[in-house]
């Protein structure tokens, strides 16, 4: 049977309730944090699911990490920023705010003058720092503040100016988050010292080395929102720092794929807040924690099963490639150009084809030129002022 919660188990047993939060709170297995909820002390009892979760997800980055290692860099690096694009995309939509794939893509490729006042700029700079491996100071408030003001209060100030934040960090009113029936169900922590003092003790807890970094990640996620120390833009700020610490510590493609899986899990992942939320629940932080790490397991198993299932296609298409055309520059570029219809999101114009094939754009041109009039294999299409080049690769599966 697996862990039940303490609310549940309140109206199902009352009789056993009290003894149940004893037994947890007391037991060996059990930590404690210097963080309340609903004026109990949180605390978070490490049971075998627990356990088996971290190590399945640690199972399943090696694997992420071996079928990573075996893709061609152009693969590589279109996936990743399909990734982050749609990642951008969802965090945004899993709040109610709109964006469009192209005008992410033209941020994250630096496609478009950078204007302060840009909507999106300072999200898409952040995620390209988290691509590029830069390093975000999280360690105090102020930190927090500063990540805050990069990447959500432009988009923020764009769409009410009033929620900004008005204290000395944080809110300095009290803010609530209703249901879609207008139903309260949470009040954020209030007034800004509380919020202070408890998001202290949250980051204390995320950078906890004698916890392991996935249930570190999990409790931290919880607590910010608990806390809700902004006005406007919480959701975006807990997940792109949960993304960030999972980018870090386990393959990147990971960090990049959280916000995807949340919103295909969209109601579990609010039903454990509820239920985490419940003042019933007295602090215990357990039900949360493995609801959560079974989010970035299912996560991790859906990027392995997508890119081991494109991994398998590149064989075959090179193959179907080696049928028709020798190893010789004409394979090189539809190699490439199929590579990038397999992992990209969209095609390559011709001086990022000529730069990936390692040949020169007029040599390139000629080629693709050739290739147009004499197989029905290369697509071309405008987009913007450019002219953009794929492979059709149902054609390409067709070659006998």
């Amino acid at each position: 049977m697996g862990y039940e919660g303490l609310s549940k188990l309140f109206y199902k047993s009352p009789e056993q309730y009290q003894a149940a939060y004893q037994r947890r709170f007391a037991g060996d297995a059990t930590v404690h944090f210097a963080f309340d909820v609903h004026q109990k002390p949180a605390f978070l009892v490490i049971t075998p699911e627990l356990l088996s979760l971290i190590d399945q997800i640690h199972v399943l980055d090696k694997q992420l990490t071996w079928i990573s290692r075996r893709l061609p860099k152009i693969a590589k690096q279109q996936y990743s920023t399909w990734a982050v694009i749609e990642e951008i995309r969802l965090t945004n939509e899993i709040e109610g705010v709109h964006s469009t794939r192209r005008e992410i893509q033209l941020l994250v490729e630096d496609h478009l003058p950078v204007k302060n006042e840009q909507r999106l700029v300072g999200f898409v700079k952040k995620y390209r720092q988290l691509m590029n491996r830069q390093s975000i100071p999280l360690r105090t408030c102020e930190d927090l503040r500063r990540l805050y003001d990069e990447l959500c209060l432009p988009d923020v100030i764009a769409d009410a100016a009033d929620h900004a934040p008005d204290g000395l960090l944080f809110r300095k009113d009290s803010v609530c988050i209703y249901s879609e029936s207008q139903k309260e169900i949470h009040k954020g922590l209030y007034p800004e010292s509380a919020i202070l003092s408890a998001m202290t003790k949250a980051l204390d807890m995320l950078h906890d080395s004698q916890l392991p970094v996935l249930l570190r990640i999990a409790l931290f996620h919880y607590c910010f929102a608990y806390i809700h120390p902004f006005y406007d833009g919480n959701g975006r700020m807990d997940r792109f720092i949960s993304s960030y610490y999972l980018a870090w510590n386990f393959n990147p493609l990971l960090g990049y794929h959280l916000s995807y899986t949340i919103k295909k899990e969209l109601s579990t992942y609010y039903k454990l807040f509820k239920q985490t939320n419940d003042p019933r629940n007295c602090g215990d932080l357990t039900l949360f924690a493995e609801g959560f790490l079974r989010i970035i397991r299912t996560s991790s198993e859906s990027l392995n099963a997508s890119l081991l299932k494109r991994l398998e296609k590149m064989t075959f298409f090179r193959n179907q490639l080696l049928k028709r055309f020798p190893n010789d520059r004409h394979f090189r570029v539809l190699h490439i150009l199929m590579l990038n219809t397999l992992f990209g999101y969209r095609g390559l114009t011709l001086p990022e084809l000529a730069a990936a094939c390692g040949m020169d754009e007029p040599l390139t041109a000629v080629l693709l030129q050739t290739l147009a009039t004499q197989t029905p294999l290369v697509v071309l299409y405008r987009e913007g002022e450019h002219t953009m080049y794929e492979v059709n690769l149902e054609r390409l599966a067709e070659i006998p």
